[in-house]
Parts: C-alpha cells; structure tokens; sequence
C-alpha cells in the first residue's frame, strides 16, 4: 500500500508488486544420489508452489532469499530420468535435459555406455570420490613443468573411442543451444593448469575448463564437496579466440569423433599436483 501525504491531505492507493517467472540456470549435480544434497540455481524463485525432480514432487526445500537458488535433498524414490520443474505463482520453468540421465546424448560414462579407450586411471571408489554412480575416469598430474602441453603422458587425459557428439539430424540446429557436459569430483586444491577438451585431437576448436581463474584473474582455489555438474555451452569451444559458426564447423559434417580431456600447464610456473574425477560426459540441448 502506498501512502502518499500533503499539506492539503492524503491519501492511499495498492500498489501490486508481481515477480517475475521463474528460470532455471543449471542443477549443481544432475547425478546425484537419492539423499544427497543439491541446488536448483537461478533466478526469481519466489511464491514456490511446486517443485517436481524426475518425476517425483519434492515437498521439502528451502529457496534463498534473493530467489537465485533452491536448496533440496534428492528425493528417495527417484528412480528413472527426468526433468527439473520449478512452478511458482508467476508461472513455471522446466529443464530441457533430463537429471539422473545416462543415455541421451552421452559420450562415455565408463558404464552402460564406455568408449575409453586410454588414459587415465578408471576407478569405482566410493572412499576417494564419495558420492559415485559406479565407474570414473581419475585424472592425475604432478611436477608438469611450465608451457608443458605433453597431452599423451600417463594419467593426465581421457581418450574415448570414436563417438557421437551428436545425431546428424541434429547438425543443423543452433550451437548456442547445445552444451557439452560431465560431472566433476575435486579433492585437492587447484590453482593452475586447465583441462582442455578437443574432438579427434584436433586443436582447431578447443574449451578450457580452469574454475579457480575468477573473472578478473585472480586466483581461487578449487575445490568440490562431492560432485558436481560442468556445463560448457559449445560456443565456448574457441579458434583464434572466436567459437564456432555452425555446429557442422564445429563437430564435422558427421558429428562422429574422439573425445579427448587432457590436464595441460600452459602457465609461466610448474604445476606440483592435480587430481580430479570425471564422469558422465555428455552433450546435451540446454535451450
């Protein structure tokens, strides 16, 4: 209610104030187990109605102040894939990907669907990396001299066989509307270094996935509790510094090819130590 006063009077008026609908930015861990916690992030979570997780309504949650994310606990009877729906009284947002998905659009996930072909360590440990869904890619490096980029040597990359980036059918859709994906366990602390992923070994189009460069270049050290989920939209993937025209540019007119992750030190420094686990890498639509 707005009040408004004069020196003749006043008088009073409503005022409705109505937010915005909800969008959903990303899922801090797609994968996650039944119990485990996670986060819807985004934007305008406010007057929540209804929150539906694979399928399965979830009842109890608890949304930040600022509307910017939803804290929840993965709901026990989870059980196949689906989307992330978030309703409020100013409408509602729906994932286009599927949480808990281990099939669509994936390259390797070291289980049902296992191109590796060599490279790093393949582990199932749920002591080093907690929180798990059966097998992982272990990447490791230590004492890399400075501009080393030795992407073959032992344990720093993960080589898949030739695999499907995506359908052919779908080589003539936008590349800002596709994102390449995979879940990510940290347990040490990483300072320098990037993981670059290519297709086919080819360094025409590369992405860089260094998360303790800020923005301003300043340095925070990484590190996850758990697992998480990247996304790194296929417009990031760079040559010269510019992405990719078409998806056809990118991926080739087949969209067939190997995936390869690799630690590289392309910093002024060596780098003394860096593990992390990966999992789940897949190219998913998110828009």
């Amino acid at each position: 209610t707005i009040r408004y006063v004069t020196t003749h009077g006043e008088t009073t008026f409503s005022f409705p104030i109505v937010a915005p609908a909800p969008t959903i930015s990303g899922i801090s861990n797609e994968s996650a187990n039944p119990g485990d916690s996670v986060k819807i992030n985004g934007f305008n979570f406010f007057f929540i109605e209804h929150i539906s997780y694979a399928g399965v309504e979830v009842t109890e949650f608890k949304a930040s102040s600022d509307g910017t994310f939803i804290s929840m606990a993965v709901p026990a009877s989870v059980s196949t894939a689906g989307p992330v729906i978030v309703t409020t009284k100013s409408g509602a947002d729906t994932t286009f990907y599927h949480v808990h998905d281990y099939v669509t659009g994936v390259l390797n996930n070291y289980d049902g669907l296992n191109s590796f072909s060599w490279g790093s360590d393949v582990s199932n440990s749920s002591v080093n990396f907690p929180g798990n869904n059966g097998n992982y890619g272990v990447m490791k490096a230590s004492n890399i001299p400075a501009g080393n980029g030795n992407w073959w040597d032992g344990g720093r990359s993960i080589n898949t066989n030739a695999v499907q980036w995506l359908p052919v059918e779908k080589l003539q859709d936008t590349l800002n509307n596709y994102a390449l994906k995979f879940e990510v366990a940290v347990n040490k602390p990483w300072t320098d270094g990037s993981i670059q992923i290519v297709k086919d070994y080819s360094w025409t189009y590369f992405a860089l996935y260094r998360p303790w460069k800020n923005p301003n270049g300043s340095i925070t050290p990484f590190k996850t509790d758990g697992w998480q989920t990247v996304t790194i939209p296929l417009s990031n993937f760079l040559n010269n510094g510019l992405p990719a025209a078409t998806l056809t540019d990118l991926l080739g007119s087949s969209g067939n090819g190997a995936l390869n992750v690799t630690f590289m030190n392309y910093g002024a420094t060596a780098f003394a130590d860096f593990e992390a686990a990966i999992d789940n890498i897949r190219v998913v639509k998110i828009r």
